[in-house]
């Protein structure tokens, strides 16, 4: 095995590990989940890694938060809807902004958590049985959502010159 894919790893795990205690430790419990800095991590590794890593960052880390806090019914919600946000944030970023322009990660991030949303909300549906639950779960899952983009902009702009170094 090469340095560079020891380092891809690496990274990889290290962002997977982020995302893991900054949703397992760092959170809120309201009644239809919680709420976590985990969306920052995945968003900030997305950027700075990419799409790829951060996809299986984001969503390996998230997941593995929901089943040790014992919310396993969500657990591969949360692994499909954070990979889907991951990769819909990072394909956006590289479009729009190959460069690493702070209005691309806003309209890229915004993109993907809005999508992240919109799957939370159907998942409500079904796993609570009823529109009531799923629209009452909406406006946690936007300020989640929310929470994540200001505080992946806020680490963005002192890290942004660490996203995609060469070794």
């Amino acid at each position: 095995m090469n340095n560079k894919k020891i380092i891809n790893i690496c990274e990889t795990g290290l962002f997977l590990a982020l995302v893991f205690i900054a949703t397992f430790a760092l959170k809120i419990p309201y009644p239809f989940g919680y709420l976590h800095l985990g969306d920052t991590m995945i968003f900030l590794a997305v950027i700075l890694l990419g799409r790829k890593k951060g996809v299986i960052a984001g969503s390996l880390g998230a997941a593995m938060s929901d089943f040790f806090l014992g919310y396993m019914v969500w657990a591969g919600p949360t692994c499909l809807f954070k990979g889907l946000m991951a990769f819909t944030t990072g394909t956006l970023y590289n479009k729009l902004s190959p460069n690493g322009d702070k209005k691309a990660f806003i309209i890229a991030a915004l993109s993907g958590g809005l999508l992240q949303c919109a799957g939370y909300t159907v998942a409500t549906y079904f796993i609570y049985g009823g529109t009531g639950a799923a629209i009452g779960s909406l406006p946690g899952n936007l300020l989640q959502t929310l929470v994540g983009i200001v505080g992946a902009y806020v680490l963005y702009i002192p890290l942004k010159n660490l996203r995609k170094r060469e070794y």
